[in-house]
């Protein structure tokens, strides 16, 4: 019986020493029947020659200058021929039995959709620690969790999909800039397929210093925009709960920013350690960076919610 052929896609953009040894982790695969399909996001390093250090492997590689994230994965699960595709980072390291174990649980069960892998991050503050695995809050809030067993939403550096679900439910919502993975469960969720987390599949995620998300985004614009695609509120008792709980997160955000705000303590010590000029502009630079912060939330949590309401009720 012939094995089921895997698509493996990474998404890469001058990071050939770790994309490297990403491959090499593939290469050292139990299981052998894969593909990689390997989208360079614009690249000016030697990413365009790693296939020549990796003959022996059947890798497609694709040059692209697309811009977001949603669509530089579909355009890249676009590209696969295997019937299950496995998401990876190019900052990340499988395990040996990584794709076996997936594998075999997509082929004990058919309803099975989307299998969350086991991801341990290296290098990330602490905050970072639980990223690629979560769950949808209030107002569709996404939250990292800390129990695996409250997972639900996996992230793009350890999930794998069945192919046909990724085609039957219309992969990506491209106007997803950020939570395109929170999307994309849901759109999974809503036609009855089941979930789950594979904890023998680990993979390791390394920090890297180059970030692919915009500098400037907002989450709360896509979080709003995902509730309302999936949860718009129908009776004035929802209306009701949707306004109560924003309130709630802006609260949360608020007292988020003022546990960023430099104690006069921190400034007494700053002073008495360095010198005037250093511990001036040292404290200069902190101020500058809350002020902008607050703006940020201010415009994250008010005018662009406010905008988006605004927009989507005079489309109606």
């Amino acid at each position: 019986m012939n094995k089921p052929i895997v698509s493996i896609v990474i998404l890469t953009r001058d990071r050939y020493n770790l994309l490297k040894k990403c491959i090499s982790s593939i290469k050292d695969s139990t299981y052998k029947d894969f593909e990689v399909i390997l989208i360079d996001n614009g690249s000016i390093d030697n990413t365009k020659y790693i296939t020549k250090e990796f003959q022996e492997l059947n890798i497609r590689y694709f040059f692209t200058k697309i811009k977001k994230l949603s669509r530089l994965r579909q355009y890249g699960i676009e590209q696969a021929k295997g019937r299950y595709v496995i998401m990876i980072d190019d900052d990340c390291v499988l395990d040996p039995k990584y794709i076996e174990l997936v594998v075999k649980r997509f082929e004990e069960d058919e309803n099975i959709a989307i299998i969350g892998g086991n991801l341990i991050n290296i290098g990330f503050d602490k905050g970072s620690l639980n990223k690629g695995k979560g769950k949808i809050g209030i107002n569709c809030k996404y939250e990292t969790v800390t129990k695996i067993n409250l997972a639900e939403v996996f992230g793009s550096a350890c999930m794998s999909i069945r192919k046909e679900v990724f085609e039957e439910v219309g992969g990506y919502d491209l106007y997803c800039d950020f939570m395109e993975e929170v999307d994309l469960t849901l759109k999974v969720k809503n036609r009855g397929y089941k979930i789950c987390f594979e904890p023998n599949a680990i993979i390791k995620h390394y920090k890297s210093e180059i970030y692919y998300r915009p500098l400037f985004n907002s989450p709360n614009k896509i979080r709003l925009y995902l509730f309302f695609k999936y949860f718009t509120p129908k009776t004035i008792k929802e209306w009701f709960s949707f306004f109560y709980n924003e309130f709630y997160l802006l609260g949360y955000d608020i007292k988020n920013f003022f546990l960023t705000f430099p104690f006069i303590g921190t400034i007494k010590k700053n002073l008495f350690e360095y010198s005037f000029l250093y511990s001036f502009l040292k404290i200069f630079n902190i101020y500058i960076n809350v002020i902008i912060k607050f703006y940020l939330i201010f415009l994250d949590r008010i005018i662009i919610p406010f905008l988006y309401i605004k927009s989507k009720k005079s489309r109606i």
